[in-house]
């Protein structure tokens, strides 16, 4: 069976040298190009005529949402041949976490490139674990709801996460997937949970799929009201846990605590415009890119920063230990479109990546740049060390304070409840130590020339948060709070009060 399972999700991975990598980008590019070679945007770049990938960058400007969002907008309002020689099958919202929510195209090319890559994170499933045995148990997926509406063209709207689970899945897979669309679909979390509770029941799980999160979320509410014989028959054999949208360290030790640490962690790079690439086999800390369904391009960060769009590399030339702003052609229609992710190279031979950040988004108040990488390491860092357990948590200014300085908000849990004044001080102490070692202009402007002050802590509740994606029109079990808030609206909107606890 292991076998046969290794026939049917087999993934070679492809040899970055020139001439290969070449060849296959100019394949998913040109057939890319295919799908909108007729219509208002084709003609405007005459799309048809293009023969190499250096006349497509010669014409194709690197594009930004803003850029771009007419076209899909006049497709979503019903106008056929703007940017797609067929209307897309689905609009999937995006979850907004960079400031602006956005209606994005799905079409059939993008739907198939998506089983493709979800193909290949289970050939590095089991290759990872040479016992995971893809059929023998069922799968838990935690998403959004399939369909939340139609455009007023009438074409369907929908989330990613509900897409991917369930959209162009082999019936014999669907067969294996809890729970029923039904349940996806329910738009109360209170039932959509109570739902999960009565199909989870009686069956073993091998596979676990879900914004870190929302897993956490989830399997805690299920712990609670299933009988421990109950909970255990469903989780005592999780094999792997497939992840995305959020990076699952800083929830590591809580997901160990609720499944044991019998179980592997596989993240992917995925958005709601495409599936980029995947977990490395060898090292669970790097991604592999999937080349055979995105086109791939890359802009040297200090480039990008200063608007100089002029160097486009390819796959094949980028570097060790440099930076990149991604841009990606996906047959969604998105022609070189910035992701606002920025990436950093950690080998060529194997080529694999880390994210290093995002383009746009860092908190900066003396110029110390905290990137929401940095915040997502010193949470990790911390957890780590001490030993505690984070659920939702992000970064703002300090609002209260007349010096520039950061303050921490953690959901509540018991830890955070239960610490005393000295205890706060000493786990802001705990918490800027590891933001130094992630940031060192933080620590300059910390520690040596002292321009900020020490952080604070804010504890937040559960119920404030899943106020706030509710005001946001986001289904809650699709969790990805921002690391980092710039606009303290919003902070002021998610605490429900100004009052700071350190």
């Amino acid at each position: 069976m292991i076998g046969i399972l290794n026939v049917i999700f087999r993934h070679k991975e492809i040899n970055y040298e020139t001439a290969e990598i070449l060849k296959c980008q100019w394949k998913v590019l040109n057939r890319i190009l295919s799908l909108s070679d007729k219509t208002e945007f084709g003609k405007k770049y005459d799309l048809g005529s293009i023969d190499s990938i250096k006349e497509y960058q010669k014409r194709i400007p690197i594009m930004h949402y803003e850029d771009i969002a007419p076209f899909w907008n006049l497709e979503a309002s019903g106008e056929k041949k703007v940017i797609f020689n067929s209307s897309p099958e689905y609009f999937v919202e995006s979850s907004g976490t960079t400031g602006i929510k956005k209606l994005i195209p799905v079409t059939k090319y993008m739907l198939k490139s998506i089983q493709a890559c979800k193909n290949r994170m289970l050939s590095v499933a089991m290759k990872k674990d040479k016992s995971y045995n893809f059929l023998s148990k069922k799968h838990l997926i935690i998403c959004s709801r399939i369909e939340t509406g139609k455009t007023s063209g009438g074409i369907p709207v929908g989330m990613i996460s509900g897409l991917i689970a369930r959209k162009k899945t082999p019936k014999f897979v669907q067969s294996l997937l809890i729970p029923s669309e039904e349940t996806i679909n329910c738009i109360s979390l209170k039932e959509k949970f109570l739902r999960y509770k009565e199909e989870v029941v009686g069956h073993k799980f091998g596979t676990i799929a879900g914004i870190p999160a929302s897993v956490v979320d989830l399997l805690t509410y299920l712990k609670d009201n299933l009988s421990e014989e109950e909970y255990a028959y469903c989780f005592d054999e999780v094999k792997i846990l497939l992840t995305s949208g959020v990076n699952y360290r800083p929830y590591k030790n809580k997901l160990e605590e609720l499944l044991g640490k019998n179980f592997s962690f596989i993240d992917s790079y995925v958005s709601s415009e495409g599936f980029y690439g995947g977990e490395a086999q060898e090292n669970p800390d790097v991604f592999q890119f999937f080349p055979k369904s995105v086109f791939f391009e890359f802009i040297p960060i200090e480039n990008y920063w200063s608007s100089d769009y002029n160097t486009r590399l390819l796959l094949s030339e980028i570097e060790v230990d440099q930076k990149y702003a991604i841009a990606v052609t996906t047959g969604n229609g998105t022609f070189s479109y910035i992701l606002g992710d920025v990436i950093k190279v950690c080998s060529k031979k194997p080529l694999r990546f880390t994210i290093a950040g995002r383009t746009l988004l860092t908190l900066n108040l003396v110029a110390e740049k905290t990137s929401i990488t940095q915040v997502e390491n010193a949470i990790t860092q911390f957890s780590e060390q001490k030993g505690v357990i984070i659920k939702e948590f992000f970064l703002a200014k300090n609002y209260e304070s007349n010096k520039p300085s950061y303050c921490w908000y953690f959901e509540e849990t018991d830890f955070f409840m239960n610490l005393d004044e000295s205890s706060k001080i000493e786990i802001c102490k705990a918490l800027d130590k590891s933001l130094c070692e992630a940031n060192p202009l933080y620590d300059y402007f910390l520690n040596e020339v002292q321009t900020m002050e020490a952080s604070t802590i804010h504890i937040i509740s559960s119920r404030g948060i899943n106020n706030w994606f509710k005001r946001k029109n986001s289904d809650p079990i699709h969790k990805k709070l921002p690391r980092i808030i710039l606009n303290k609206e919003a902070v002021n909107t998610i605490v429900k009060s100004d009052t700071i606890l350190v």
